[in-house]
């Protein structure tokens, strides 16, 4: 089996501010967390989760 590794490069827009990322990046997280959350109380209740895509965008 050969094993194949890829490496990519992120370009940035001029006047693009890193602190931007790292906000972005802490919002995506609280969403996991939250969404997290939610599953482990329905799964407490319930006994099972469901994770669907449409469930998780509405």
């Amino acid at each position: 089996m050969a094993l194949r590794t890829y490496t990519f490069r992120v370009r940035f827009r001029k006047g693009f501010k890193e602190g931007m990322l790292a906000g972005q990046a802490g919002l995506d997280r609280y969403v996991y967390n939250k969404l997290l959350e939610i599953f482990k109380e329905e799964y407490r209740r319930v006994g099972r989760v469901n994770t669907t895509r449409g469930r998780i965008n509405a």
